[in-house]
């Protein structure tokens, strides 16, 4: 359908194959200045129990979006991984930093969550590492990132509900 995020070109970011290929190149390569970003959107599965399909599509979309606006000008790979995940990959120059990324990405989304357009406050959860020869495979290099991506969620979902109690 027209309304699939998937085939719309505001939130077309590579797919998995891409990315797998494109850290494949990376691993050949020995590129010692990449790293790579896991990104989750958290409770993505409660804003769309909360407030349906629109709204999550909506979610996605504004995260492609931010993703999109804090890239650098080149070197920066983007992929939207599967569901609500996405994955980017940074080559890193003196100016152009993996925390220059995040800071940039976080601001965008800030402006997005104080618009006042969103029923919901999205966040993020970002786990990322560097590229070193002991990932053998782009699965291995992912996978590392990944840990520290499922880490942090962990970290926000026991935040959350410390906050629920609360009340």
């Amino acid at each position: 359908s027209k309304n699939n995020s998937f085939d719309n070109p505001s939130v077309y970011c590579y797919d998995l194959f891409c990315i797998i290929c494109y850290i494949q190149n990376i691993i050949c390569e020995k590129l010692k200045l990449k790293k790579i970003e896991r990104i989750d959107i958290n409770d993505f599965k409660g804003i769309n129990d909360t407030y349906g399909h629109n709204q999550s599509d909506k979610a996605l979309l504004t995260v492609a979006s931010c993703l999109k606006k804090a890239a650098f000008k080149k070197n920066c790979f983007i992929c939207r991984y599967a569901g609500d995940e996405f994955t980017v990959v940074l080559k890193e120059s003196t100016t152009e930093t993996a925390q220059n990324y995040i800071n940039t990405l976080e601001e965008e989304l800030n402006k997005c969550n104080n618009s006042g357009d969103y029923a919901m406050t999205i966040s993020l959860s970002i786990g990322h590492v560097q590229y070193s020869e002991k990932y053998i495979t782009p699965d291995e290099f992912i996978a590392a990132a990944d840990q520290l991506m499922y880490g942090q969620k962990a970290q926000h979902k026991q935040h959350q509900q410390e906050l629920e109690e609360m009340l």
